[in-house]
C-alpha cells in the first residue's frame, strides 16, 4: 500500500503543478478517484487472504480462525486492514458532496470541476487517522500562505487549495509512516 499511496500522490501533486497536468486531471480525476479504491480494495483482499493463510499455516495461530474462535478473525482483519480505508473513503465520499454542494451554491467558482476528486483521493489514501492529521496540516498550510500573502501586500488575491490536496496528503502520508504512527494521539485514534 506504501508504494501504492506514494505514487498516486506524487502523481497527483506534479499533474495539479502543470498545466498540463491540469488538462489531463480534469479528464481523469474522477477515474483516478475510483481506480484507486478498487486497487486498494484488491489489495486490502488480497492481505486478507494471505493473513489467513498466514495463520491457517500455523499450529497455534490457526486456533485465531473462524473455526476454532469464531469471530476474532473478521474482528481483526476489520480493526487491521478494512476500517482505516473504509473510514477514509466516507470522509472521501461526505467532502465529494460538500465541494459539489458548495461549487453549486457559488456558481463554481471556488473549485475547479475535478479538485473534489483530487481531495478526495488524496483523503482516501491518507487513511484513518491520517484524515484528522490531513485536514490539520491543509488548514494550517492555508492559513499560513494567506498570512504570508497578507504580509507580501498582496490582500486581495485568490489562493486556491488545487494544489494544495495532493502535496499535502503526501507530506501527511509520509509524516504518518515515519513520526505520527508511534505518537500517543495516533495510537489513541487508531482503531
Amino acid at each position: 500500500m506504501f508504494v501504492l499511496s506514494i505514487g498516486v500522490l506524487i502523481a497527483l501533486s506534479l499533474a495539479a503543478a502543470d498545466s498540463g497536468g491540469r488538462t489531463f486531471l480534469v479528464r481523469y480525476a474522477k477515474l483516478i478517484f475510483w481506480s484507486t479504491v478498487v486497487t486498494v480494495a484488491a489489495v486490502g483482499a488480497y492481505t486478507i487472504w494471505q493473513q489467513r493463510e498466514l495463520w491457517a499455516s500455523d499450529e497455534l495461530a490457526k486456533l485465531l480462525l473462524p473455526e476454532y474462535q469464531g469471530s476474532y478473525f473478521y474482528f481483526y482483519i476489520l480493526t487491521r486492514i478494512v476500517a482505516p480505508y473504509l473510514i477514509a473513503f466516507i470522509f472521501s465520499l461526505i467532502l465529494l458532496a460538500v465541494v459539489a454542494r458548495l461549487n453549486k451554491r457559488g456558481g463554481d467558482r471556488f473549485f475547479e470541476v475535478e479538485e473534489s476528486y483530487l481531495a478526495a483521493t488524496s483523503i482516501f489514501l491518507v487513511a484513518y487517522p491520517g484524515v484528522f492529521f490531513y485536514f490539520l496540516l491543509l488548514f494550517s498550510v492555508y492559513t499560513f500562505w494567506h498570512l504570508w500573502e497578507r504580509v507580501r501586500g498582496r490582500r486581495d488575491r485568490r489562493l486556491p487549495l488545487y494544489g494544495l490536496w495532493a502535496p499535502v496528503g503526501l507530506a501527511t502520508f509520509l509524516l504518518a509512516q515515519y513520526w505520527l504512527a508511534t505518537t500517543p494521539l495516533w495510537l489513541l485514534l487508531k482503531i
